[in-house]
């Protein structure tokens, strides 16, 4: 059989066999292990290393579908223990009908339930906020919530790897149930539907603390979380009001807060001792080293650190049938192709259409985390998701297909430098710009741009501009702004945790009267209604903050994020972004070639499908 293999595993109170699905196998393995599958209702072990059988297991449930699951014993498990959990946080407490005041209005609920990749079933009640009177139930200052950057995130992470930091993942339990209330608000809520159960009919539950939906519950958490970090002794970036520095005996540590998680970097000694002082404050789930992050799949090694997302993939296989759509595209679309409004094609079905958006929606979610290299093909098809046509849908398949046929690739970061975290050493920061000059049938600009710090990307973008440029000169300076801005923002990141910068920053353009107007006072009619952004890049030149650079068309990195390029080029730039890896060896422009080894390697997924 040439296969190791485990003849049988304890899983709780059952047997089963377990398959390693990452190397192909014997049909009597897999018969073997599908029966106990089927017998045992469980995930095969080794699939994506989690338990559930199709991504669609995962999607969230009402209350109705929830009870007509067959997985209704968990989640009366569920509705028990996040019962307990607002008791013990004593987030609401029941009250008489009677002494609801005739001005109070009452507000309902619903229930969402979550299949977690674990088994285990997450039930929320859910507040229906959006019905929350304005004045009375709640400020207009609570609406909005700060929420980290990316940018800050990237920056953190490279440093990270620079200095060999240790990085440290918690969750907070119940993190929009650690709010108060700040203005008094009256807010009651008839019972949910899961908890009635524990209350009579007559009850009805006035909130002590925020709650799921309640519209100032995110921004109550943020400011307990942000008295919890000053009692551990961290500072607040004015930058970014969810990233925490603290300095301690020449050494840096940060602290990053995305909604519910927070993530500890720095020396371990320190990390650890930071860790222990904020689960005292919050009640925590120590989820350990960083592996998992934003929705992303995380590996570090020596110097470097990658981030995927394979459950996404795997969302692309069960739920969009790529099964049927064997063809490995070299690329996200065609070599030059623009995806228009006007293509011809069939008008969509309502199903086809839900399942476009839902498909954009995670190639968005892709292209922003892990996958930058599908930019400009993901923005083309985020256009259309109005009225979206099969010639649409087919470039959408493309893309998945590209994206589950290069599962290892990532955003990939790897420093130029390495930093012992105390010395004196301003970190450099570089920029790239281009624009793609009316190509689309609008005769709008496509823009695109990207920074890197110490040679990682921080943030790119790709976006069409908002007017119609009269020259090439103009779109390509307009870009330039945009990535200049990006790169003050980051600057102002790293000088508020008081790491220092090199100035002047390099930002490059493949444009030389861009170059020209953004180093010289020269007026001309033809650039008189784009001094403006012509005034702000002189400005940064003239302070020594900024310096701006020719660079040719071949080696602008930024040109992916503008255009469908070949197969040679896009390799060549996706480099830049996503690291370098085996699916671009031999790679030929708009060609079908195979990496070495790649012919086994296919050979090895077909199988597994």
């Amino acid at each position: 059989e040439r296969r190791s293999r485990q003849r049988m595993k304890e899983v709780g109170d059952f047997e089963v066999a377990v398959l390693r699905l990452d190397m192909p196998c014997c049909e009597s393995i897999y018969e073997e292990c599908e029966n106990a599958r089927k017998k045992y209702a469980l995930a095969l072990v080794g699939a994506i290393g989690d338990n559930f059988e199709n991504t669609k297991d995962l999607k969230v449930m009402n209350w109705k579908e929830a009870m007509a699951d067959p997985r209704k014993e968990a989640v009366t498990e569920g509705v028990g223990v996040e019962h307990t959990k607002f008791r013990r946080y004593t987030v609401f407490k029941a009250v008489n009908e009677a002494e609801v005041l005739p001005d109070d209005k009452i507000l309902d609920s619903t229930v969402a339930v979550k299949p977690k990749p674990t088994g285990e079933m997450r039930v929320r009640a859910v507040l229906r906020g959006f019905k929350q009177v304005e004045g009375k139930q709640y400020k207009k200052d609570d609406t909005s919530t700060p929420v980290i950057c990316l940018i800050t995130i990237r920056i953190v992470l490279v440093i990270g790897v620079m200095c060999s930091w240790y990085m440290h993942l918690i969750d907070v339990k119940g993190a929009f149930l650690n709010g108060r209330f700040q203005n008094n608000e009256r807010i009651f809520m008839k019972v949910p539907e899961p908890f009635r159960k524990w209350y009579p009919s007559y009850v009805l539950l006035m909130l002590q603390k925020t709650m799921y939906g309640a519209v100032q519950a995110a921004k109550q958490f943020w400011r307990a979380a942000c008295q919890a970090m000053v009692k551990a002794r961290y500072e607040r970036s004015p930058a970014d009001p969810c990233l925490f520095y603290s300095w301690k005996d020449g050494q840096l540590s940060v602290k990053m807060l995305w909604v519910d998680d927070c993530l500890m970097a720095g020396p371990k000694e320190q990390v650890l001792k930071a860790k222990t002082k904020f689960m005292t404050l919050f009640d925590c789930e120590d989820i350990g080293e960083m592996k998992e992050y934003v929705g992303c799949s995380v590996t570090r090694g020596d110097g470097w650190l990658r981030m995927t997302q394979p459950l996404q993939l795997r969302k692309f296989k069960d739920e969009f049938d790529l099964e049927t759509q064997r063809a490995k595209p070299k690329t996200p679309a065609e070599p030059n192709s623009v995806l228009n409004e006007g293509d011809q094609g069939t008008a969509l079905s309502e199903e086809k259409q839900s399942d476009y958006r839902q498909g954009v929606e995670i190639l968005l979610h892709m292209m922003r985390w892990s996958r930058s290299e599908t930019l400009n093909a993901v923005r083309e098809l985020s256009r259309h998701l109005k009225e979206a046509t099969d010639v649409h849908y087919k470039q959408m398949i493309r893309i998945m297909n590209y994206c589950v046929s290069t599962p290892e690739r990532g955003n990939y970061l790897k420093p130029e430098r390495k930093w012992d975290g105390r010395s004196h050493m301003p970190l450099r920061i570089s920029g790239m710009s281009d624009s793609e000059y009316i190509k689309d049938p609008s005769r709008h600009s496509v823009n695109g741009w990207i920074f890197f710090l110490e040679g990682c990307p921080i943030n790119c973008a790709s976006k069409m501009m908002p007017v119609i440029a009269l020259s090439i000169t103009e779109a390509e300076l307009y870009a330039a702004v945009q990535c200049a801005q990006d790169m003050m923002y980051s600057a102002r990141v790293l000088l508020s945790i008081g790491i220092p910068v090199e100035f002047p920053m390099k930002l490059e353009v493949d444009n030389k009267g861009a170059v020209d107007l953004c180093n010289n006072w020269s007026v001309g009619g033809r650039t008189r209604h784009i001094e403006v952004k012509q005034y702000f890049l002189r400005e940064l030149k003239e302070k020594g903050v900024i310096e701006v650079k020719w660079k040719a068309g071949d080696e602008m990195t930024a040109d992916i994020l503008t255009k469908n390029l070949g197969g040679t080029l896009f390799a060549k730039h996706a480099e830049g972004l996503v690291g370098k890896d085996k699916y671009q060896k031999g790679n030929e422009a708009g060609g079908e070639t195979k990496a070495e080894g790649d012919e086994s390697i296919h050979e090895e997924e077909d199988e597994i499908d």
